[in-house]
């Protein structure tokens, strides 16, 4: 069966939170655990992660009070994005100047420019902010650019899937929809919150969305192609390994708590 990985392109955490939570994060890479935005991460492969670690770049920053590292060498010129992946690029959960987390993030770069030179092997999810500086449609623009070079680079298409958010005032209004392009897949996902804050960053009240686009045909048709079924199959397999893993997990619990007062 095909073996396709899921990359995350940012803008922050959430894309790589909900693979893992979904676990279909097969490996880690350098964009899925910081604050990024289109236009960094171009120029970024462009000069091949030269400087994205250049300590000559990188200086300690407080956000929301807590310490990180940041990277002032990138730039971007279009205001578009949420302020939290426009200032700069940040290292939100990494010290990469601490020798063991830099030599882990030149892994995540070697696997990713791995990534770059074999489109082919991955699938690569855009998840684009909610604020009220977007713009969609420049936004697609600036993911062309990336689509097109990785496409001149390689001589391999990239599979790409953009998500953003529309706020809706109803949950009877919540869903989502999928609409192809010549450059991916474009995913609107309609929820009643935005994804952001201590407590909504995750999405916690929509992975139900995230499921349902992440296991729909026409998702693992674009992802997998012909064998995509095998893959729905395989994925269906896991869902009921995990659901008896987790229920022998709980009985186990019980045991141990009806038996502890003998101990």
């Amino acid at each position: 069966m095909k073996d396709i990985t899921i990359v995350s392109l940012g803008e922050n955490c959430l894309v790589d939170e909900v693979l893992k939570d979904f676990k279909l994060r097969k490996e880690t890479f350098p964009f899925g655990s910081g604050r990024f935005n289109i236009e960094y991460i171009l120029s970024i492969c462009k000069d091949n992660f030269e400087n994205l670690l250049n300590t000559q770049h990188l200086r300690y920053a407080e956000v929301d009070g807590v310490k990180v590292v940041k990277n002032s060498f990138y730039s971007c010129q279009h205001q578009i994005y949420d302020a939290s992946v426009c200032d700069d690029v940040e290292f939100t959960h990494h010290d990469p100047f601490q020798p063991k987390i830099r030599e882990s993030l030149q892994r995540k770069i070697v696997r990713f420019q791995f990534a770059l030179e074999n489109p082919d092997k991955f699938v690569f999810i855009y998840y684009y902010r909610h604020s009220e500086l977007r713009n969609k449609l420049t936004l697609i623009s600036e993911l062309e650019k990336w689509v097109g070079w990785v496409e001149k680079k390689s001589m391999r298409k990239p599979k790409v899937i953009l998500i953003h958010q529309e706020i809706v005032s109803s949950s009877g209004d919540r869903g989502l929809t999928v609409q192809p392009h010549h450059w991916g897949l474009e995913v609107s996902m309609q929820t009643l919150e935005i994804w952001t804050g201590p407590e909504l960053w995750s999405a916690p009240h929509d992975r139900d969305l995230f499921d349902k686009l992440l296991n729909a045909n026409s998702t693992l048709k674009f992802m997998y192609g012909k064998e995509w079924f095998s893959e729905k199959k395989r994925r269906w397999i896991q869902k009921i390994k995990n659901q008896i893993d987790g229920f022998k997990f709980r009985i186990k619990e019980s045991i141990k708590r009806i038996l502890s007062p003998f101990h």
